[in-house]
């Protein structure tokens, strides 16, 4: 698979399929190697496109400072080099929070998004959030990253029946650098775009797993600040729905993502435009 240079970086890339491009952004700590259960599945409909971040798996890891528009900006010239004016958008955790950011300037790129058990605001506003990020910085600079993934294997898979997912993060986990990790923690640790949700327009589903670290209402707040977007619960499901529930969520973004292909479709061609009627040049919003 590729290699992509971007913003003085080299980005790796899956690939896959064809058709309407489909951009699938991991969480904090993984890689695309976590779409494992999805690509194949996606694979029969779009031309999927499965980076690993900044500073994850096969991707190149530089020092920090990094921030989530800085993931976008690398995800924006990734779009560039591939020729891809516009495409869906599937975000996990943090790789919601990057299709959110990038949402607030470069929506025309977006024809869809999914957003998976993630926040509009991962600003520091309780104690327990506070000390969910104290536990990760202190684990990550005094015990390693493999002890950090054994615990948070624990938590996330917690079933008999779950261990072979429980092996599988541990293995994938335990190859972070703490730098690179620490980098993009401190990128999320009070990053928000709450204020800015009225304007996002992008066709949106909200993916909220019933048992996630943060609550469903916390989803269903910035869910309703959203012009167009709808909240879908998963239940049994803890923060890694894609991976616990992966068959029910797959369901989900293919049904969502093809409805909205649909709609696209029956859209008449002024009309996705912007325009009222053909040949017309007053906008959708003007007087």
């Amino acid at each position: 698979m590729p290699h992509y240079k971007v913003n003085g970086i080299d980005l790796y890339c899956e690939l896959a399929g064809s058709g309407e491009p489909l951009l699938l952004l991991h969480g904090l700590g993984s890689s695309s190697l976590d779409w494992d259960e999805q690509i194949g599945v996606y694979a029969e409909h779009f031309r999927v496109i499965a980076p690993d971040l900044r500073g994850f798996g096969r991707s190149s890891k530089p020092p920090g400072p990094y921030s989530i528009r800085l993931f976008g900006e690398d995800l924006i010239a990734l779009l560039e080099q591939m020729n891809i004016e516009r495409c869906h958008v599937l975000g996990f955790s943090m790789g919601g929070a990057i299709a959110l950011q990038m949402a607030t300037h470069a929506s025309h790129r977006f024809s869809s998004m999914v957003l998976v058990n993630t926040l509009a605001s991962f600003e520091i506003d309780h104690w327990r959030k506070q000390m969910f990020v104290l536990v990760r910085i202190a684990m990550a600079r005094l015990v390693g990253m493999e002890r950090m993934a054994r615990f948070g294997a624990k938590r996330l898979f917690p079933h008999a029946h779950q261990s072979h997912l429980r092996r599988r993060m541990i293995e994938r986990h335990r190859h972070n650098t703490p730098h690179s990790y620490l980098a993009a923690l401190h990128a999320l640790r009070g990053w928000t775009v709450r204020d800015l949700l009225p304007r996002i327009s992008v066709p949106t589903l909200v993916v909220a797993a019933d048992r996630d670290y943060s609550s469903v209402e916390e989803k269903a707040e910035f869910v309703a600040a959203m012009p167009d977007a709808r909240l879908e619960v998963v239940h049994e499901s803890r923060h890694g729905t894609p991976f616990d529930q992966s068959e029910r969520f797959n369901k989900l973004v293919v049904e969502f993502l093809l409805e909205q292909m649909q709609q696209t479709a029956a859209t008449p061609w002024w009309r996705r435009l912007g325009w009222r009627r053909p040949g017309g040049l007053s906008t959708v919003g003007s007087s």
